[in-house]
């Protein structure tokens, strides 16, 4: 019986490299963060001259500069209702205010509601 001749090898060509797209990148944190909570706190005061004056409650929107590590580093007064009475009981409360930090600065908005007890 004879052998059948040898029969040539075939070299497959490499299967083609693929590539995966790219991850998408994760969405944009907002420029202002709302709805922000503090993990420490102080009670803020009412303002003894609002008493005086009759002014039963308030409602003031700040925003805040906050850091890497969760401090308050700034507070701007965005609205007030009734204006300025209660301005500098929130700047001085708020900078006392803790946030989380997640190791970058950032800027947050939240609203602080006055009622005279």
């Amino acid at each position: 019986m004879a052998t059948p001749p040898p029969q040539p090898y075939v070299i497959a060509p490499p299967p083609p490299v693929v590539e995966a797209p790219p991850a998408p990148a994760p969405p944009p944190k907002p420029a202002i963060r709302k709805g922000i909570t503090p993990i420490k706190r102080e009670e803020l005061e009412y303002p003894k001259s609002a008493i005086r004056l009759g002014i039963d409650k308030g409602r003031v929107v700040a925003r805040l500069n906050i850091d890497e590590k969760g401090n308050v580093t700034n507070v701007t007064i965005v609205s007030a209702e009734p204006p300025r009475h209660f301005d500098r009981s929130v700047i001085e409360g708020l900078m006392q205010w803790k946030f989380a930090g997640d190791g970058e600065k950032y800027v947050g908005e939240i609203e602080v509601n006055f009622t005279l007890k």
